[in-house]
């Protein structure tokens, strides 16, 4: 289980969901920076200080992210090219979130 998806395993299938409210909370935080980096702009004297803590924040937050996510997009894009994908939900949509299903193979009955 990642910080932006929830896995689960059954005999039949995968499934993977992923989690809409720290995603948009995530991009909520990348948008208030870019708009609090160029406000430090326009004032001046402390945005050479607070400025590159945000971008190693976010540059932090991106690693974090794409770390997490890496194994479940490997797992999708290879069960894509096979043709074994099954994608419902929005990805922004905090009701129905973006839940992927890939049926197993070899499933031993």
């Amino acid at each position: 289980m990642g910080l932006f998806y929830e896995r689960m395993e059954t005999e039949e299938k995968v499934v993977i969901k992923y989690k809409s409210k720290i995603l948009i909370l995530y991009y909520f935080f990348i948008v208030f920076a870019l708009v609090a980096t160029f406000a430090l702009n326009v004032i001046g004297g402390l945005a050479c200080i607070v400025r590159p803590v945000l971008l190693v924040v976010l540059g932090v937050g991106l690693v974090v992210y794409w770390q997490d996510i890496w194994k479940v997009r490997s797992e999708i894009s290879k069960a894509m090219k096979e043709g074994k994908v099954s994608v419902s939900g929005s990805r922004f949509s905090l009701s129905n979130p973006l839940t992927v299903e890939i049926p197993k193979k070899g499933k031993s009955k």
